[in-house]
């Protein structure tokens, strides 16, 4: 038997899941961007829970649109990126931050360095301002072997009791997100050069050299495909266009 897989929200139920926990929740700005982060930036609960300040601000405070996910938070220890791009995100994000340091949780003493927050510590902190806990577990990997690995049971379980909150019920879990932003993700092969097309979360417009309104985005985001493009050249750049899933108004 096929193990189940979560449900992918519509944009109407993630609006209505924002909503609800930002009414309900009693640290709506750490949950509203939780749930952010899952459906607009495709990062895992366990992610979620280990990436650290360091991670998505600089030493000036300035927040990185291209967070770089360490190969040791990741599952199966492959490095990637991830975009914080999606306007709802950055606020969200802003938000968070500021609402962090006036309760001083992890706070440091010089503001001008990280918005002042330590750099070492976890974005996502518990209500007591530690860290999330972390289970070690066991799975079987491709090749046969056992290896062990960290999971935030925890936090899945408060975001899974998220869904629960807004009345989203069976099949609808933590994972929810991450399944969300993969389902609205669609590629396909730019008409005016040898770039793939990538569909993503973001409200974001970008679009190649080739085509009006050019906005410039690393390479490491696209998946280029061989052959002579018809201006005779390769496009180093991703085409990326809003898939809207989450959402700017009812």
């Amino acid at each position: 038997m096929e193990p189940k897989r979560a449900k992918v929200l519509t944009p109407a139920k993630f609006r209505h899941l924002l909503r609800v926990t930002e009414a309900t929740s009693r640290f709506p700005e750490r949950d509203a961007l939780i749930l952010l982060l899952g459906v607009t930036c495709g990062m895992r609960v366990t992610e979620i829970a280990r990436i650290e300040i360091r991670d998505v601000l600089t030493k000036s405070g300035a927040r990185r649109e291209e967070v770089s996910l360490r190969g040791s938070i990741t599952k199966g220890c492959r490095p990637r990126c991830v975009y914080l791009a999606h306007e709802r995100t950055i606020a969200a994000f802003d938000c968070y931050i500021e609402w962090r340091y006036r309760r001083g949780a992890g706070a440091a003493l010089d503001r001008r360095e990280y918005r002042g927050l330590m750099p070492h510590t976890r974005l996502i902190l518990t209500q007591k301002g530690s860290a999330f806990e972390l289970s070690v577990k066991r799975r079987v990997n491709f090749v046969g072997e056992t290896v062990e690995y960290l999971a935030a049971d925890s936090l899945q379980s408060y975001v899974t009791g998220l869904y629960r909150a807004a009345g989203l019920g069976a099949g609808h879990s933590s994972h929810s997100g991450r399944r969300t932003f993969a389902r609205a993700t669609r590629s396909t092969p730019c008409s005016c050069c040898s770039a793939i097309r990538i569909w993503t979360m973001s409200r974001l417009i970008l679009k190649c050299p080739h085509a009006s309104d050019v906005k410039l985005w690393p390479l490491s985001m696209t998946n280029s495909i061989d052959g002579p493009s018809e201006r005779g050249s390769l496009c180093t750049e991703v085409c990326v266009r809003a898939a809207d899933i989450a959402g700017q108004g009812d």
